[in-house]
């Protein structure tokens, strides 16, 4: 078990899932560490990205890990609500975006939906775009304070708030969960991590490129950003496809 009053365990970072699995050793955390370390690994960029997130996410995850760990019906709620959508949801998106084959996929899509029960889904859905508003959640829910703030962090907000709601937003609507982690990584803010080297920009961008190409115009909307950011990438945007070359892909 995990002591309210102890720092939480060396999990990696993952504080709220320590808590929530009641131990560092728990499966999902192993998964959710792979799943990281394989992205991470494709390309610098995904890896400054993922190393903002954890930087904003070590600001409220061991405050909300202590706040939970002494009580099971919090952990339990933070299990059934949180870290499994999340963790299936992050599946599903490691699965499109390296391309894995369309069974896996059609299953990683079921997992999301099983993770996020279809009674509760709307009600859920719609506490967490409170949230996203900047509003706390409602007492019964209470994470602590510093779950309350992660609306105010960009980072952390796309990777954990976003998604969620994506998640529970989709089971509610029966929507296309495919085009959601589309847009999902189209709004990732990458932009806020600064470009590579010149010397490794083409490499780079092209690993980058290779996440989209499950959805190209996602692809597009976030090079469109990039290139408002980093003017000086513009050729290399365009080159792998991030920006419209005068015909569609």
């Amino acid at each position: 078990m995990v002591d309210g009053n102890a720092p939480p365990e060396d999990d990696g970072g993952c504080f709220i899932v320590t808590a929530a699995m009641g131990s560092a050793q728990a499966w999902e955390i192993w998964r959710l560490r792979a799943i990281r370390d394989r992205i991470a690994a494709r390309s610098s960029i995904s890896s400054a990205l993922i190393a903002a997130v954890y930087s904003e996410y070590a600001q409220f995850g061991p405050e909300v890990a202590r706040a939970i760990a002494p009580d099971a019906d919090a952990r339990g709620a933070v299990r059934e609500f949180i870290v499994r959508p999340l963790f299936a949801w992050y599946e599903l998106s490691e699965k499109l975006a390296l391309g894995a084959a369309p069974g896996d996929v059609a299953r990683a899509k079921q997992a999301v939906l099983g993770a996020c029960s279809s009674e509760l889904a709307p009600f859920v859905a719609a506490i967490l775009e409170q949230v996203s508003q900047g509003e706390p959640l409602p007492a019964i829910l209470d994470l602590g304070s510093a779950f309350d703030r992660i609306s105010e962090l960009p980072l952390a907000s796309w990777a954990l708030l976003t998604p969620l709601r994506s998640a529970w937003t989709g089971t509610a609507n029966r929507s296309d969960l495919s085009e959601a982690v589309a847009d999902w990584l189209a709004s990732a803010p990458i932009d806020r991590v600064g470009p590579p080297p010149a010397n490794s920009l083409d490499a780079e961008l092209q690993q980058l490129a290779h996440f989209f190409d499950f959805a190209p115009p996602a692809r597009r909307i976030l090079g469109a950003r990039l290139a408002a950011s980093w003017p000086s990438t513009f050729a290399e945007l365009r080159c792998h496809g991030f920006l419209e070359t005068g015909g569609d892909e």
